[in-house]
């Protein structure tokens, strides 16, 4: 071999020499770092050590925020320094380095690689849902709560107001979500997912709340009208609201006493049975007199009944009162139902008048019941309560046969009286009748020919004596009188 051959051997040998030398000089640098092109997650780890790549990731933990979303497109978010989010090296890293053979490191010059390991970090839980409550979206003074469907009563009626579904998130339920999302490393997580929000327990669309709102409707409609006379009376929902209780089914049930007592309160208003009133005579004074067997009397018992049924059927109706007594005319407001068809008897002056629809058709003297002897004809306001004609009046000492006989109370009434020619002043005084009246014939006849039953007669003892004498009348004839021992007596005063 020549000394130049073994010249340009040696130099080869020095050469290959010299790079085996570098390339295991490079291979114990890659033994000590990442290969060119290495990413880890995303970060460029080329020729980097552990400690470094660690370092970067450290670094971006750092910067770690997740976004929270909310509905209507509103997004807010959480800083990893809020709850301490930090990096924590499980040898994970230098796990993916010792994966790598430091003598490949021409290969990976031309194959370069990425990684994705998970990041192994650590953060403060309570400190995350204290800074989840810090939101925006968890203040009570900047959110809605949901709100159930109800039913609001208005002058109108009865509203069903819808349900309001609000922005109010579940605490836990957001809480779960969100630790989730920052376990995995997310960066946002939807809150409108997973049922956090809070809904509203009742919707207007609710079966039972649907059924109260028909059932109130109808009950705050329902009007009942009483008719008396050309008047009415009123009873609604302002007033039967406070009687009626619902169940869980919105089956009614009215309060009787409630109902009771309204309906006492109509009678007292409307009923004239028992109680004084102010009358003008026909010789203008004004008296007070009592109704006695007369006057309006509402069968209380009967309409209870009756009221509750109509409100716990929820109808509305007319109804026409039942009384256990009446009268002629309604009560005009000042307790007078005598209307203009009436009798008038003033004992004081002995004197009767009769006025047929307001027209005067009879004006006569009169003898009534004999005071001397305890006998006197009752005061107060009564009725006819019947008719008859050749009637026998009969009592401890007589028989009494009349043509005209109109009872007002209790075997008491007027007719007429044959065997009288004189009637008025102060006969009644001494020979007056067993509490009769006792009328001339033609008047009674007058009267009987155009009175109806149930037609009032006002009775009373005027303050003012008129001062007449009796009259003398014309009897049609003579009258028989029959004694208890049926024996005829003339010229006696029958009842």
């Amino acid at each position: 071999m020549s000394k130049g051959t073994k010249i340009i051997l040696s130099v080869f040998i020095i050469v290959i020499l010299m790079v085996v030398v570098g390339y295991l000089a490079v291979g114990l640098y890659f033994n000590e770092h990442f290969f060119p092109g290495s990413v880890i997650n995303g970060i460029d780890a080329s020729s980097k050590t552990v400690e470094e790549v660690e370092e970067l990731i450290a670094a971006e933990v750092e910067d770690y925020s997740i976004d929270v979303k909310l509905m209507a497109d509103k997004m807010e978010t959480i800083d990893g320094m809020e709850m301490n989010f930090e990096y924590v090296s499980d040898g994970g890293v230098q796990a993916l380095k010792d994966g790598q053979n430091s003598f490949y490191w021409i290969y990976a010059y031309f194959n370069p690689e990425a990684y994705e390991m998970t990041t192994q970090t650590a953060y403060d839980a309570a400190l995350l849902k204290e800074a989840m409550l810090s939101l925006d979206c968890f203040n009570e003074h900047k959110i809605t709560k949901p709100a159930n469907a109800y039913i609001k009563e208005t002058p109108a009626g009865y509203e069903l107001i819808e349900a309001v579904d609000g922005d109010q998130l579940d605490i836990e339920k957001s809480f779960t979500l969100l630790k989730e999302a920052v376990d995995s490393g997310e960066d946002e997580v939807d809150l409108t997912q997973g049922d956090c929000y809070l809904k509203p327990e009742i919707t207007a669309e609710d079966s039972s709340l649907k059924r109260e709102y028909e059932v109130l409707n109808k009950y705050f409609n329902q009007v009942i009208t009483y008719i008396i006379g050309d008047r009415q009376e009123i009873l609604d929902y302002t007033t039967t609201k406070e009687w009626l209780t619902f169940d869980d089914e919105m089956n009614v049930t009215a309060n009787w006493n409630q109902v009771a007592d309204w309906i006492a309160a109509l009678a007292d208003k409307n009923n004239t049975y028992g109680r004084e009133m102010d009358f003008t005579t026909s010789l203008g004074e004004v008296v007070t007199v009592k109704h006695e067997n007369y006057g309006w009397n509402m069968d209380q018992e009967t309409e209870t009944a009756v009221l509750m049924e109509l409100l716990e059927s929820g109808e509305s109706a007319e109804r026409e009162v039942v009384y256990l007594s009446t009268a002629m005319a309604y009560n005009d407001g000042t307790g007078n139902d005598i209307g203009n068809t009436y009798v008038e008897i003033d004992y004081t002056n002995q004197r009767m008048w009769f006025y047929l629809r307001g027209e005067l058709l009879v004006d006569t003297r009169i003898v009534t019941g004999n005071v001397s002897k305890d006998w006197a004809s009752p005061e107060g306001i009564f009725c006819i309560y019947n008719k008859a004609t050749m009637e026998i009046l009969s009592g401890e000492d007589y028989n009494t046969p009349v043509d005209f006989w109109m009872p007002f109370t209790e075997g008491i009434g007027i007719h007429d009286a044959k065997w009288r020619n004189d009637f008025g002043g102060t006969l009644y005084q001494s020979s007056g009748s067993h509490g009769c009246i006792n009328t001339p014939w033609d008047k009674a006849q007058i009267i009987f020919d155009n009175i109806e039953i149930g037609t009032p007669v006002v009775c009373y003892s005027a303050e003012t004596n008129l001062g007449e004498g009796p009259i003398r009348v014309s009897q049609p004839k003579e009258t028989r009188v029959i004694n208890e021992d049926g024996e005829e007596v003339t010229d006696q005063a029958g009842n």
